[in-house]
């Protein structure tokens, strides 16, 4: 019903959103060249991206992130930390596109494609101690994975949970790191 709640520039560094409710936006949150945080929130039922990062360092913690159209949180550049989220019910959990996230201690989960798509441009995500579970759910031919990895990227996963990747359209194709 509405495009989104923006975040801009340095001068947002210390700006912080908690305890928001973000619904039926086409994105939620933008956040570009900025530091800025949210945390301890909803969001969800959004037409694109529960989150977008477009370059900055923001902090992406403790929240709920589910029914998003799209991405529950986009990276397009930058080094966010997305830490101790709940990730859910989404096409795609989390996309990053030539970023250095942290990606750390969040619930992936019943994803349709992928928990985590790290299958573009250069991306380094260090994926540390998440439990990234049952995505994949309605990927078709070569969809359905809890991570993928193809492309250019170069993740670092560490000590995860990685479990039930399935594929709801036919067997073979679902796959725990692709």
């Amino acid at each position: 019903d509405w495009n989104r709640i923006l975040i801009q520039g340095v001068g947002s560094n210390e700006s912080e959103f908690k305890f928001c409710n973000i619904k039926y936006a086409h994105t939620g949150v933008s956040f570009n060249n900025t530091s800025a945080k949210i945390t301890d929130s909803i969001i969800e039922y959004c037409n694109r991206s529960g989150v977008e990062v477009a370059n900055g360092n923001p902090i992406i913690q403790k929240n709920v992130i589910h029914d998003i159209v799209n991405e529950g949180i986009y990276i397009s550049t930058g080094a966010p930390k997305v830490i101790e989220n709940k990730i859910y019910s989404n096409t795609t959990g989390i996309v990053t596109n030539n970023a250095t996230s942290l990606i750390q201690n969040n619930l992936i989960y019943k994803n349709f494609t992928y928990g985590i798509n790290t299958g573009f441009n250069d991306s380094t995500a260090t994926i540390i101690n998440n439990t990234i579970d049952g995505n994949g759910i309605f990927g078709t031919g070569p969809f359905g994975a809890n991570i993928n990895c193809d492309g250019n990227s170069s993740p670092y996963i560490i000590n995860n949970i990685i479990t039930n990747s399935t594929n709801a359209v036919g067997a073979g194709h679902g796959a725990g790191i692709r």
